[in-house]
Formats: structure tokens, sequence, C-alpha cells
């Protein structure tokens, strides 16, 4: 017989508290209303993906250079790390996340399931991150942007577009003309639409993996 999810799987799964679990709206976790529910916890999972892209949309704009790298950087690590316990056979023998690299990380979810497209990008993320580490002056360029476009697969270039046209959208015809005419503005642009097409790409992954889990284990 196959088990139900527990709390704390729905719970990360979802974002929230456990506690927050009880009060989803539809749920009975009856084996009658699984189509039903799943369709519930499937909407959830979106609705979050909506809301983590805005919110790191909005860091990064806030943010100076040094803040657009690390922040961003985390957001991904978090997702990756979620991941990792989805994917893994048994995340109870998983050592402590904060001793793990994020190279190590990567590797990890890349031998449980992570798509491989998405591998070049990261590693170009954490070496970004790693050069920003080492010198609080640093700034981004027209270099950095150049080398982390080098690593998008064609699949994550149209997440890429998607995420530009997007944000460009949302620009004044004066802040869009500035952009287009200097150079470190348009690499620091550049840059924030890398990070959040990679966060968005880990995120559906993360999504992809969660909602397999919960068709082979809940509700049968």
């Amino acid at each position: 017989m196959t088990m139900r999810l527990d709390k704390k799987f729905l719970a990360t799964l979802l974002g929230v508290d456990e506690s927050e679990i009880a009060s989803i709206s539809g749920l009975t976790f009856e084996p009658a209303n699984a189509s039903d529910e799943l369709a519930t916890l499937t909407s959830f999972l979106n609705d979050r993906l909506i809301r983590r892209v805005h919110a790191l949309t909005q860091v990064l704009v806030a943010e100076d250079d040094l803040g657009k790298v690390v922040r961003a950087h985390i957001y991904i690590e978090h997702e990756l790390q979620d991941f990792i316990l989805f994917a893994a056979p048994n995340p109870d023998q998983l050592t402590r996340f904060d001793h793990i690299e994020f190279s190590e990380k990567v590797r990890l979810a890349l031998v449980l399931g992570l798509n491989s497209d998405l591998k070049p990008a990261l590693k170009a993320a954490g070496n970004l991150r790693n050069k920003f580490s080492h010198r609080l002056d640093m700034k981004l360029g027209e270099e950095d942007a150049k080398n982390l476009m080098a690593t998008l697969t064609p699949s994550a270039r149209q997440r890429f577009q998607r995420f530009s046209q997007r944000a460009l959208s949302e620009l004044s015809e004066a802040e869009a003309s500035r952009l287009t005419g200097d150079s470190e503005l348009r690499a620091q642009f550049q840059v924030m639409v890398f990070f959040l097409a990679l966060f968005d790409g880990v995120t559906q992954e993360r999504k992809r993996l969660g909602l397999e889990k919960l068709q082979s284990k809940a509700w049968h």
C-alpha cells in the first residue's frame, strides 16, 4: 500500500509552515478526492513559483551589484537544496547542507535527475559568486554578462528572452533608452535577467519532481 504524504513534505513542497497545511481549503487526503486535491496542490505550486520569482525580482532591482549576485545565489541554492531533498531516496542520510559546497550540491542534484541543461549556468553562477566573495568593490561588467550568457542552452535562452521582454515592458521609454545606451546598466540588467531565468529553471525542476512524488506517494 502506498503511504500517504506527511505534513513535513507538503510544507516543504509548498514553502509554508506545517501548521498551515491543515488550513488549505479542500484537502481531505481521502482516496476518492485524489484528483481534485492534486489539482489544488498543483495550483498552490504554480502560485508559489510566481510569488518566488516576483520576490527575487524585487530584491535584485533594489540591490547593488554585490547584493544582486549574493541574493540570487541564495535563492537558487535554496531551490537546489529542496530538489535534492525531494529526489534523494533516503534524505535523512544527507549531511547538513551548510557543510556542502555549492558545486557539490549542483553535482548531487544532477546525479539525482536535475535537467543537465542547467549545469553550465549553475556552474557560471557559482563562479561569479566566488569571484564577488573575494572583493567587496567588484562591479558587474560586460564580460560578466557575456560569460553568463554563453552558458545558456537554447531552452534556457528562450527563458532568458521571456524574462527580458517582461522586464523591459515594465520600464518607461526613457528608462529603456538609458538602459540601451549605457553598457554598464545593460550588463547589470542582463545579469539580473540571467539569474531570474536560472532561478525559474531550477524552480520548475523542483516543481516537476515535487508533483511526481505527490502522484506516487499519496491517496492511493
